[in-house]
C-alpha cells in the first residue's frame, strides 16, 4: 500500500469503524513509523555533529527548501555517580563538605501493595476512625489521589507489512 493511500485510510476511519480494520490501518502505520525512524536516526546523529560547528546559544538552525531542522544542545549537568550512598559520601568527605556540595533529597510515595491493604482494611472496618487521627485511615485516603493509567497500544507489524 502506497503512503498516500495508507494515509488517507487512516483519517477515513471512524468511530463506528470496525476494530479489526483500525488495527491493520494502524499496524501498517506503526510498520511504517518505525522504518522511517531507523533512517531517521543515522541523519540525526549526522546533524548533531553538523550542527555544533555554527550552533550560538546552544542551537543550531538548518534552513532548507523543506523548512527548517532546529539541533538544540541542553548545557551539561552535573549528577551523581549510581551506586554512591549518602552515607559513603558523608563518610569519605565529611559533612562540611557533603553540605556544601550535597542536597539530600527525598520523595514520598504510597508503597507497594498499599491498595490492597487499604482495601482489605475498609473492608474489615479496621483501624478507621472518624476524625482521621493517627493509624487511622481517613488521612491516608485524604493524602492518597487515584490516577488512571493510559492503556498502552502495542504494535508488532509483521515484516512484510510495508511492500509500500
Amino acid at each position: 500500500m502506497r503512503i498516500q493511500t495508507l494515509l488517507e485510510s487512516a483519517r477515513d476511519l471512524g468511530a463506528d469503524s470496525p476494530a479489526e480494520e483500525v488495527a491493520a490501518v494502524a499496524l501498517q502505520l506503526a510498520a511504517l513509523q518505525s522504518e522511517v525512524g531507523e533512517h531517521l536516526e543515522p541523519l540525526k546523529e549526522h546533524l548533531r555533529s553538523a550542527g555544533r560547528a555554527f550552533a550560538e546559544g546552544g542551537r543550531a538552525r538548518i534552513l532548507t527548501d523543506g523548512g527548517e531542522v532546529q539541533v538544540t544542545y541542553p548545557s551539561p549537568r552535573l549528577r551523581l555517580r549510581k551506586g554512591l550512598s549518602e552515607s559513603d559520601l558523608r563518610g569519605s568527605l565529611g559533612d562540611r563538605v557533603f553540605d556544601e556540595c550535597f542536597e539530600v533529597v527525598t520523595t514520598v510515595r504510597p508503597r507497594k501493595g498499599l491498595e490492597e491493604r487499604l482495601r482489605a482494611r475498609t473492608a474489615s472496618g479496621a483501624g478507621a476512625t472518624p476524625t482521621g487521627g493517627p493509624g487511622g485511615l481517613l488521612g491516608v485516603l485524604e493524602a492518597l489521589d487515584m490516577k488512571e493509567a493510559t492503556p498502552r497500544v502495542g504494535f508488532r507489524p509483521r515484516a512484510d507489512l510495508l511492500d509500500l
